[in-house]
């Protein structure tokens, strides 16, 4: 049986450039690593200076940016952020936690979606609903009092993990600058300052 690889033009196109294809990638992709150091080291000095009781930074390794190129080939995505885990410790076992994460998206799969962003994950722990940092009416009105794309996950909407997002399609280091200080005073500041 004679095996028959079917590409077009294109395919061959981009297989010919593949090594000048992933350069480009690579490149960009440590240029966006290296602008998203600033905002670590901001958001980690004001996390740890802000944290009380029992929460506090987990210093989990050394290489704090995650970068996934194409990820799972189906999934036609790119992401490239940093993460911030945040921990609640009782005796040496971590009885809650939450992330601080930031970075780009590229997102091919519902039609092209790319975005710089800024959220907070928490997950919970305890496997009941309903242990929230924030109330649902929270994020609501953010959601209708500030004019950026924002999205969030609740229990009260059925919800398992507690999440707020907020991110700008302009790839521009003045908007990134903007939503970056709109995360941190309006979000991640009052998130902290509810933690028990």
């Amino acid at each position: 049986m004679k095996r028959k690889i079917e590409l077009d033009e294109l395919d061959r196109k981009c297989l010919e450039e593949m090594p000048l294809i992933l350069d480009v990638i690579s490149s960009t992709a440590n240029k966006v690593n290296k602008s998203l150091l600033p905002y670590y080291n901001d958001l980690h000095q004001m996390i740890s200076t802000k944290l009380k009781g029992d929460w506090k930074v987990q210093e989990i390794s050394s290489h704090t940016y995650k970068g996934e190129i194409f990820g799972d080939i189906k999934d036609k995505s790119l992401k490239i952020y940093s993460s911030i885990h945040i921990v609640k410790d009782s005796g040496g076992k971590v009885v809650d936690f939450f992330y601080c994460q930031f970075g780009y998206t590229c997102e091919n799969d519902e039609g092209a979606r790319k975005y710089f962003s800024f959220w907070i994950i928490k997950d919970d722990l305890s496997g009941k609903k309903g242990s929230n940092i924030q109330k649902e009416s929270f994020y609501e009105e953010l959601k209708e009092s500030l004019s950026y794309d924002i999205d969030y996950c609740h229990s009260d909407k059925g919800d398992e993990t507690e999440y707020i997002e907020i991110k700008t399609e302009e790839i521009s280091e003045e908007k990134i600058e903007t939503i970056f200080e709109i995360f941190k005073s309006s979000i991640l500041i009052p998130f902290i300052k509810k933690l028990k």
